[in-house]
C-alpha cells in the first residue's frame, strides 16, 4: 500500500514538473490585447480621427494582435488596466491643409513611461494607411519582443466597457477607385413648344469623370459627350442631330451606400445639325444644359448600373429645345 502511494505521488509530481514550463507558454500563445485611442492635437482637423484610428486597428490586426478602440481619451489607460490589456497605444496627430504628422506611444497599462515612440508624417492623400504603418513599424519591435503574438489566431475587435463606446476592428478599407467611365442610352421625350413637332427622339451619352471623396460622399468631375436625334414633322420634315460636349459634375450623397443616390449637372456647347428638305443642312453651335437625379446600383466593386432621370435643355436662338431623358447606363470604376 505504501509503495503504491509513493509511486502515485511521484508520478503526479513528475507531471506537474513537466507541465510547469508550459503555463507561461500558454499565456504567450494568445494574441496580444491592445487598447487604442487616437486624438487630434491642437487645431487639428477632427475629420482625420476616425480614418487614422481605423487604419491603426487594421495594421495591428495584420500583425496578429487583438486591438480595440475607444472613442474618448479620458480614462483610456484606466480602461486598459480594467480590461487587463497587454498594451495601451496612444496616437496624437496634427495637420495643415496639405500635410499630417502622427505620433504613436506604446505603454504598458501600469507603465510610468512609454515603451516606444513612433512618428511619421506625409501628404494628406488616399495613402494615409502607409503613414500609419510607418509610425507603427517604429514601435512594433518593442511590443513583439515583450509579447510575441500567436500567428494561428486572428484578431477580433473587443468591446470596451465603463460607458465608453467601442469600435469593432474593421476590415481593410477597399481601394478607392478614382476614375469612372459610363455609357448609356435613353428615349428623349420632348416638352414645351417643340413637342408639337417632335414627340420623341433618342439620346446616347458617354462620360469620363475623376472621383474625389468628400466626407461620406463623393464628388466626380469630368467630361460628358453624347449624340441625340429628333425628327420634326409639320408641312415638311426635318431631322435634328445634337452632339453635346460639356463639363460634367456629379455629387454622390453617400459613396458607401448601395444603391447610391447622386445629383448630376452638366453644361457646355453642343453642335446642332438640322437636315431639312427645303434648306439643306444647317449647322450651328448652341448652349447645352442637363441635370437630374441618379440611382447607382453596384453589381461588383468595378461594375454597376445607373438609372438616370435627366432633363435636357438646348437654347437654339428664339426657340428652346427641351426634353426628359430616362436613361439606363453601364458604368465602371478603376
Amino acid at each position: 500500500m505504501g509503495r503504491r502511494f509513493y509511486l502515485t505521488a511521484s508520478l503526479a509530481f513528475l507531471c506537474l514538473f513537466v507541465s510547469c514550463p508550459f503555463i507561461p507558454a500558454q499565456e504567450n500563445d494568445r494574441p496580444a490585447s491592445v487598447i487604442v485611442v487616437v486624438v487630434p492635437g491642437e487645431n487639428a482637423d477632427a475629420g482625420f480621427q476616425s480614418v487614422l484610428r481605423d487604419s491603426l486597428l487594421v495594421n495591428l490586426t495584420r500583425n496578429r494582435m487583438r486591438p480595440a478602440a475607444v472613442e474618448q481619451a479620458k480614462n483610456a489607460r484606466a480602461m486598459a488596466r480594467q480590461q487587463r490589456a497587454d498594451y495601451f497605444v496612444s496616437g496624437t496627430y496634427r495637420n495643415t491643409t496639405e500635410d499630417l504628422e502622427l505620433t504613436l506611444e506604446v505603454w504598458l497599462p501600469d507603465g510610468r513611461a512609454p515603451l516606444a515612440t513612433g512618428k511619421a508624417s506625409g501628404r494628406i492623400s488616399l495613402t494615409m494607411d502607409a503613414l500609419v504603418g510607418a509610425a507603427l513599424d517604429q514601435v512594433l519591435p518593442s511590443m513583439q519582443s515583450r509579447f510575441p503574438a500567436d500567428g494561428t489566431e486572428t484578431a477580433e475587435g473587443a468591446v470596451a466597457a465603463a460607458g465608453t463606446a467601442a469600435v469593432r476592428t474593421p476590415e481593410p478599407p477597399a481601394r478607392w477607385r478614382r476614375v469612372e467611365l459610363s455609357v448609356g442610352g435613353a428615349p428623349l421625350v420632348t416638352t414645351g413648344s417643340v413637342a408639337d413637332y417632335a414627340k420623341i427622339g433618342a439620346l446616347s451619352t458617354l462620360s469620363l469623370d475623376l472621383r474625389f471623396p468628400v466626407g461620406r460622399g463623393a464628388l466626380a468631375a469630368g467630361l460628358l459627350a453624347g449624340a441625340g436625334w429628333l425628327r420634326a414633322t409639320g408641312i415638311e420634315k426635318a431631322d435634328i442631330l445634337l452632339v453635346p460636349v460639356c463639363a460634367d459634375l456629379r455629387w454622390t450623397i453617400d459613396s458607401r451606400a448601395n444603391p447610391g443616390v447622386a445629383l448630376h449637372a452638366g453644361a457646355g456647347p453642343a453642335i446642332l445639325v438640322a437636315v431639312t428638305s427645303w434648306a439643306g443642312t444647317l449647322t450651328k453651335i448652341v448652349p447645352y444644359v442637363v441635370g437630374g437625379l441618379d440611382v447607382d446600383i453596384g453589381l461588383t466593386p468595378v461594375l454597376g448600373l445607373r438609372l438616370e432621370a435627366d432633363y435636357t435643355v438646348v437654347f437654339e436662338g428664339s426657340m428652346v429645345l427641351q426634353g426628359f431623358a430616362p436613361q439606363l447606363s453601364l458604368r465602371t470604376r478603376f
